[in-house]
Protein backbone atom coordinates (compact mmCIF):
# COMPACT_ATOMS: atom_id res chain seq x y z
CA UNK A 1 0.00 0.00 0.00
CA UNK A 2 3.03 2.66 0.91
CA UNK A 3 4.55 1.71 -2.52
CA UNK A 4 1.13 2.72 -4.25
CA UNK A 5 0.52 5.83 -2.35
CA UNK A 6 4.54 6.77 -2.86
CA UNK A 7 3.93 5.98 -7.02
CA UNK A 8 0.24 8.27 -6.43
CA UNK A 9 2.56 11.43 -5.04
CA UNK A 10 4.80 11.01 -7.79
CA UNK A 11 1.64 10.86 -10.34
CA UNK A 12 0.34 14.03 -9.10
CA UNK A 13 3.74 16.02 -8.13
CA UNK A 14 6.40 14.93 -9.86
CA UNK A 15 7.27 16.51 -13.34
CA UNK A 16 10.12 16.46 -15.89
CA UNK A 17 11.56 19.56 -14.60
CA UNK A 18 15.09 19.89 -13.29
CA UNK A 19 15.54 20.43 -9.79
CA UNK A 20 16.47 24.57 -9.83
CA UNK A 21 12.89 24.90 -11.88
CA UNK A 22 10.93 22.53 -9.37
CA UNK A 23 12.35 24.57 -5.99
CA UNK A 24 11.04 27.88 -7.97
CA UNK A 25 7.67 26.49 -8.49
CA UNK A 26 7.75 25.26 -4.95
CA UNK A 27 8.75 28.55 -3.97
CA UNK A 28 6.48 30.10 -5.86
CA UNK A 29 3.35 28.33 -5.04
CA UNK A 30 3.78 28.94 -1.57
CA UNK A 31 4.43 32.62 -1.74
CA UNK A 32 0.60 32.50 -3.78
CA UNK A 33 -0.90 30.66 -1.16
CA UNK A 34 0.66 32.57 1.57
CA UNK A 35 -0.88 35.62 0.05
CA UNK A 36 -4.09 34.31 -0.87
CA UNK A 37 -4.66 32.92 2.37
CA UNK A 38 -3.74 36.39 3.90
CA UNK A 39 -6.48 38.35 2.03
CA UNK A 40 -8.82 35.39 3.23
CA UNK A 41 -8.06 36.40 6.76
CA UNK A 42 -8.14 39.99 6.41
CA UNK A 43 -11.60 40.18 4.03
CA UNK A 44 -13.26 37.24 6.46
CA UNK A 45 -11.72 39.38 9.85
CA UNK A 46 -13.07 42.66 8.06
CA UNK A 47 -16.66 41.71 7.60
CA UNK A 48 -16.40 39.78 10.81
CA UNK A 49 -15.47 42.72 13.14
CA UNK A 50 -18.47 45.04 11.62
CA UNK A 51 -21.39 42.16 11.91
CA UNK A 52 -20.41 40.65 14.90
CA UNK A 53 -22.64 42.46 17.29
CA UNK A 54 -25.64 41.33 15.63
CA UNK A 55 -27.10 38.29 16.69
CA UNK A 56 -26.50 35.34 15.18
CA UNK A 57 -24.40 36.91 11.93
CA UNK A 58 -21.19 35.93 13.02
CA UNK A 59 -21.78 32.22 12.97
CA UNK A 60 -23.68 32.82 10.32
CA UNK A 61 -21.39 34.34 8.05
CA UNK A 62 -18.78 31.83 8.98
CA UNK A 63 -20.42 29.20 7.42
CA UNK A 64 -21.34 30.93 4.36
CA UNK A 65 -17.60 31.67 4.23
CA UNK A 66 -16.50 27.98 4.74
CA UNK A 67 -19.32 27.05 2.43
CA UNK A 68 -17.66 28.91 -0.57
CA UNK A 69 -14.38 27.41 0.32
CA UNK A 70 -15.73 24.16 0.50
CA UNK A 71 -17.18 24.62 -2.98
CA UNK A 72 -13.87 25.23 -4.13
CA UNK A 73 -12.38 22.29 -2.83
CA UNK A 74 -14.87 20.25 -4.46
CA UNK A 75 -13.56 21.57 -7.79
CA UNK A 76 -9.97 20.88 -6.56
CA UNK A 77 -10.70 17.31 -5.52
CA UNK A 78 -12.48 16.78 -9.03
CA UNK A 79 -9.27 17.87 -10.81
CA UNK A 80 -7.20 15.66 -8.57
CA UNK A 81 -9.30 12.58 -8.77
CA UNK A 82 -9.67 13.03 -12.83
CA UNK A 83 -5.65 12.73 -12.46
CA UNK A 84 -5.45 10.34 -9.93
CA UNK A 85 -8.19 7.56 -11.25
CA UNK A 86 -8.25 8.13 -14.86
CA UNK A 87 -4.36 8.44 -15.64
CA UNK A 88 -3.58 6.01 -18.69
CA UNK A 89 -0.25 5.63 -18.37
CA UNK A 90 -0.76 4.56 -14.82
CA UNK A 91 -3.75 2.37 -15.43
CA UNK A 92 -1.25 0.38 -17.89
CA UNK A 93 1.88 0.34 -15.10
CA UNK A 94 -0.47 -0.97 -12.43
CA UNK A 95 -2.14 -3.54 -14.76
CA UNK A 96 1.21 -5.84 -15.18
CA UNK A 97 1.14 -5.94 -10.93
CA UNK A 98 -0.75 -8.30 -9.33
CA UNK A 99 -2.69 -5.59 -7.23
CA UNK A 100 -6.26 -6.02 -6.55
CA UNK A 101 -8.74 -2.92 -7.94
CA UNK A 102 -9.58 -2.53 -4.22
CA UNK A 103 -6.10 -2.18 -3.28
CA UNK A 104 -5.59 0.62 -6.04
CA UNK A 105 -8.86 2.53 -5.12
CA UNK A 106 -8.31 1.93 -1.60
CA UNK A 107 -4.35 3.69 -2.29
CA UNK A 108 -6.11 6.40 -4.64
CA UNK A 109 -8.98 7.79 -1.74
CA UNK A 110 -6.03 7.55 0.88
CA UNK A 111 -3.50 9.81 -1.10
CA UNK A 112 -6.96 12.16 -2.33
CA UNK A 113 -7.80 12.17 1.69
CA UNK A 114 -4.48 13.47 2.71
CA UNK A 115 -3.92 16.16 -0.10
CA UNK A 116 -7.61 17.86 0.38
CA UNK A 117 -7.17 17.56 4.29
CA UNK A 118 -3.67 19.63 3.81
CA UNK A 119 -5.23 21.78 1.32
CA UNK A 120 -8.49 22.35 3.31
CA UNK A 121 -6.65 23.22 6.24
CA UNK A 122 -4.31 25.52 4.93
CA UNK A 123 -7.39 27.74 4.20
CA UNK A 124 -9.77 27.23 7.04
CA UNK A 125 -7.59 26.65 9.86
CA UNK A 126 -6.45 30.55 9.44
CA UNK A 127 -10.44 31.59 9.68
CA UNK A 128 -11.15 29.53 12.76
CA UNK A 129 -8.53 30.93 14.41
CA UNK A 130 -9.63 34.48 13.49
CA UNK A 131 -13.14 33.45 14.38
CA UNK A 132 -12.24 31.88 17.39
CA UNK A 133 -10.09 35.14 18.40
CA UNK A 134 -12.75 37.54 17.45
CA UNK A 135 -16.21 35.53 18.47
CA UNK A 136 -13.64 34.41 21.89
CA UNK A 137 -13.63 30.91 22.22
CA UNK A 138 -11.82 28.64 24.67
CA UNK A 139 -8.68 26.54 23.36
CA UNK A 140 -10.86 23.34 22.64
CA UNK A 141 -12.64 25.38 19.21
CA UNK A 142 -8.98 25.53 18.14
CA UNK A 143 -8.25 21.75 18.75
CA UNK A 144 -11.30 20.67 17.21
CA UNK A 145 -11.10 23.01 13.97
CA UNK A 146 -8.37 20.31 13.11
CA UNK A 147 -10.47 17.60 12.22
CA UNK A 148 -13.07 20.15 10.44
CA UNK A 149 -11.16 19.25 7.16
CA UNK A 150 -12.12 15.29 8.33
CA UNK A 151 -15.75 16.07 7.94
CA UNK A 152 -15.78 18.29 5.29
CA UNK A 153 -13.46 15.68 3.31
CA UNK A 154 -16.62 13.01 3.02
CA UNK A 155 -18.99 16.08 1.50
CA UNK A 156 -15.84 17.50 -0.67
CA UNK A 157 -15.14 14.14 -2.02
CA UNK A 158 -17.96 12.65 -2.80
CA UNK A 159 -19.60 15.18 -4.85
CA UNK A 160 -16.08 15.28 -6.40
CA UNK A 161 -16.32 11.21 -6.72
CA UNK A 162 -19.65 11.73 -8.70
CA UNK A 163 -18.47 14.73 -10.93
CA UNK A 164 -15.30 13.37 -11.57
CA UNK A 165 -16.40 10.63 -14.34
CA UNK A 166 -18.86 13.50 -16.28
CA UNK A 167 -15.86 15.67 -16.10
CA UNK A 168 -13.34 13.60 -17.59
CA UNK A 169 -16.06 12.75 -20.26
CA UNK A 170 -16.31 16.46 -20.79
CA UNK A 171 -12.82 17.35 -21.18
CA UNK A 172 -11.45 14.40 -23.15
CA UNK A 173 -14.59 15.83 -25.40
CA UNK A 174 -13.56 19.16 -25.78
CA UNK A 175 -9.74 17.97 -26.15
CA UNK A 176 -11.14 16.73 -29.53
CA UNK A 177 -13.10 19.34 -30.46
CA UNK A 178 -11.17 22.24 -30.54
CA UNK A 179 -13.77 24.72 -32.19
CA UNK A 180 -16.01 24.16 -29.73
CA UNK A 181 -13.07 23.96 -26.68
CA UNK A 182 -12.69 27.65 -28.36
CA UNK A 183 -16.25 28.81 -28.12
CA UNK A 184 -16.74 27.95 -24.73
CA UNK A 185 -13.54 29.50 -23.51
CA UNK A 186 -14.71 32.72 -25.27
CA UNK A 187 -18.29 32.28 -23.92
CA UNK A 188 -16.61 32.03 -20.20
CA UNK A 189 -14.36 35.07 -20.88
CA UNK A 190 -17.95 37.44 -21.87
CA UNK A 191 -19.82 35.68 -18.76
CA UNK A 192 -17.19 36.57 -16.84
CA UNK A 193 -16.74 40.11 -17.89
Amino acid sequence: MLNLLIKDFKLMFAGKKDLRLKILSWIFTALILAIFVGIEVFVFTSILKKIKNYEGAAISFFTVFLFIISVLMIFTATISAKKLFFNQKDIEQLATYPISNTQKILSKLIFLFGMQYVINLVFTYPLFVAYGSIVTKNSFFYFSALFYPVIAFLFEAGVALVLVYPFKMITDFLRKHLVTQFIITVVGLFAFV
